[in-house]
């Protein structure tokens, strides 16, 4: 076995031999990797372990293919881009004047921009926090009965800052239609209500976690673009 020198990193994995012949188990062997200057070193020679009849899939490889890569974040863009409207509320994180942090939730409607709509009570602590600190942070999370992993739950969050949309204004009559055509006639009880008001939540930055791994900062000017967080950055 070689030995191996302080600092470098050693990746060890149990890999199981199959006989395609007999189709079963013959044997178990430990393969050490060492990820050296770039390169990938076998610690000990297997070769020899291996019979002629057997094949084996090592799952190692330092760099993934380049399409592999490209699938994987088109496929996490397409999901990206139609996650929000997978919920009808979003939680919403301010902070008071003093500091204080508070976390709610509302429902939300959301244009072409990502820009998030609320439509929220004046009373709303997180209404009176907006009103003194705009910046907000918005989590929309799926649903626990419909995640595969309590700790891997899909999650998009957005840093936002607020702005108050003027009552009785062309933008603030067409966002007021796109709520009650999402979330029905309850929207006009709400419009009959002066301490209700609408906020525009434009986001300047955002996380999309996909599950363990799978990671992506959200960048560019239309808030399109993902970049793969890796443990290196």
């Amino acid at each position: 076995m070689t030995q191996v020198k302080s600092g470098v990193k050693l990746k060890t994995r149990i890999c199981i031999l199959w006989d395609l012949r007999k189709k079963n188990t013959q044997t178990l062997f430990t393969l050490c990797t060492l990820r050296l200057c770039g390169s990938l070193f076998l610690s000990t020679p297997i070769a020899k372990h291996l019979p002629s009849s057997s094949s084996i899939a090592l799952g190692y490889s330092r760099n993934v293919p380049n399409q592999t890569i490209m699938s994987q974040i088109e496929k996490a863009q397409a999901e990206y881009e139609t996650f929000p409207q997978t919920v009808e509320s979003v939680i919403i994180s301010t902070v008071s004047q003093a500091g204080i942090p508070n976390t709610g939730y509302t429902p939300f409607v959301m244009d072409d921009a990502k820009n998030i709509y609320i439509y929220v009570s004046g009373l709303a602590i997180h209404t009176q926090n907006i009103h003194v600190n705009p910046r907000v942070s918005v989590l929309f999370i799926e649903d626990e009965s419909k995640s595969e992993q309590i700790f891997a739950r899909r999650r998009l969050s957005f840093d936002c800052t607020a702005t108050l949309i003027e009552r009785e204004t062309e933008t603030w009559n067409q966002i007021v239609a796109q709520f009650k055509q999402r979330f029905g006639e309850l929207i006009e009880v709400f419009r009959g209500l002066p301490d209700f008001r609408i906020f525009r939540l434009t986001p300047s930055a955002g996380r999309f976690v996909i599950g363990f791994g799978t990671a992506y900062q959200i960048s560019g000017e239309q808030l399109d673009k993902l970049v793969h967080i890796t443990g290196n950055k």
